[in-house]
C-alpha cells in the first residue's frame, strides 16, 4: 500500500470563486492546467475560503509554503494551523500570513457554525519569525 499523498491546505478570510483560485494556484505552483488537481469550499464565517492542494510538489514545502503564495497573489489574509515547527502535531495555534508577507502566531477561535475563526485584536498575536 502506497502512503497517502501529503496534502497542501490553507484558509482564506475572504471568498475567491474557483476559476480566482485555479488562476493562482497556476501561477503560483507553474503546474499545467491539466495537472492542477485542488479543491476548495467556501464557509459562511471565519475564513471563508478553505483551499487544499491535492498535489504539492508543486514547489511548496509546507502548508505555510501555499498561504503566503496564494495571500500575495490574492491579496488577502491566509491561516494555517499547520506550524512547520511541530510536524505531526496539533498546534492550538494558527499562522495568519498578511498579503504583505508578515507573518503572526495567532489564537484559534471554533465559530459557532463549526468553521475556524482568530482573535481578530493585533495585541493578541504574535510575530512569527519561523
Amino acid at each position: 500500500m502506497s502512503p497517502a499523498p501529503v496534502l497542501r491546505e490553507t484558509m482564506l478570510r475572504g471568498v475567491h470563486k474557483e476559476i480566482t483560485l485555479r488562476a493562482a494556484l497556476l501561477a503560483i505552483t507553474g503546474a499545467a492546467d491539466d495537472v492542477l488537481a485542488f479543491e476548495s469550499d467556501i464557509v459562511s464565517e471565519g475564513f471563508r475560503t478553505q483551499v487544499t492542494l491535492l498535489r504539492p510538489a508543486f514547489k511548496l514545502a509546507d502548508d505555510l509554503a501555499l498561504a503566503v503564495a496564494l495571500s500575495a497573489a490574492l491579496n488577502d489574509d491566509a491561516l494555517v494551523t499547520a506550524d512547520p515547527r511541530l510536524p505531526d502535531r496539533e498546534p492550538y495555534h494558527g499562522l495568519l500570513v498578511r498579503p504583505g508577507g508578515a507573518t503572526y502566531l495567532v489564537p484559534l477561535r471554533d465559530l459557532e457554525s463549526g468553521a475556524l475563526g482568530i482573535d481578530d485584536d493585533p495585541a493578541t498575536w504574535t510575530a512569527w519569525a519561523g
